[in-house]
């Protein structure tokens, strides 16, 4: 028998370890006691939980530093912003597709020249520099850093169950973005 505490400098570290359960009501219940004890997890499901609620928010936030996120995630960010309205959304989804694919990953010096109304303007702006804010961030902080400056930037609450369980998942996968 042999004792993990995560540090990974023995020979099985949390990485390695795998728990197989029937129902969702096992996965909450034992997500609660590993959560409890600190123990980072992630729970395998049809549909990622970083991929619902806030947390998709963050994720997305996450793909688009790592300069991995789409036309639509990137539109979703964008859609978030106070004074980006519909109009807005659709004229930048139109620069979007001439300057790229669909499928491509997407930077936002892509749509840095589109012309906009004054108060898509202005939001387009703040989304810019919180992306260059962040992408500073990134490149030289953890993970981690980036969602606590998120979770910040949208107030959201750090100690919800999901929000948790995607820092314990930074940490547990260390590095930068």
């Amino acid at each position: 028998e042999q004792q993990v505490d995560g540090s990974g400098e023995g020979h099985v570290t949390f990485r390695d370890i795998g728990i197989l359960y029937r129902t969702s009501r096992q996965a909450q219940a034992l997500g609660a006691v590993l959560s409890a004890r600190g123990i980072p997890f992630q729970l395998v499901d049809i549909q990622a939980y970083y991929t619902r609620g806030d947390c998709r928010l963050l994720y997305f936030w996450m793909l688009l530093l790592a300069e991995l996120a789409d036309m639509d995630q990137l539109l979703s960010l964008l859609e978030q912003e106070r004074g980006m309205g519909q109009q807005s959304l659709q004229h930048i989804q139109q620069e979007l597709w001439q300057a790229s694919s669909k499928d491509a990953a997407i930077n936002p010096d892509l749509i840095a020249g589109v012309s906009l109304a004054a108060r898509g303007k202005a939001a387009l702006s703040r989304f810019r520099l919180q992306y260059e804010q962040l992408r500073h961030t990134a490149l030289t902080e953890p993970a981690t850093a980036v969602l606590d400056l998120l979770m910040c930037a949208y107030d959201l609450n750090p100690q919800q169950p999901e929000m948790n369980q995607l820092h314990q998942a930074a940490l547990a996968l260390g590095g930068t973005v």
